[in-house]
């Protein structure tokens, strides 16, 4: 994504959006689409990996030896 820039700039440009949303409002142009396609992108991931932990978590306390939820289903 940060190809168009130098290779100096993605150590500060990564460093000041990460830690500074108004960096990212302050930016301009393609930059700025950048920065916030990313941020987009990272709330679409944390959503998938919360359902998986929890589709995970639950199967877990099904299927474990001692699970009371196993022996009241079953």
């Amino acid at each position: 994504m940060l190809d168009g820039f130098p290779n100096k700039a993605h150590v500060h440009i990564i460093e000041n959006a990460t830690a500074d949303l108004r960096y990212i409002w302050m930016t301009k142009g393609e930059l700025r689409y950048v920065l916030v396609s990313a941020y987009v992108q990272g709330f679409h991931a944390v959503n998938y990996v919360s359902v998986v932990c929890s589709t995970i978590a639950f199967f877990t306390a099904v299927l474990s030896p001692g699970s009371k939820l196993r022996a009241e289903a079953g």
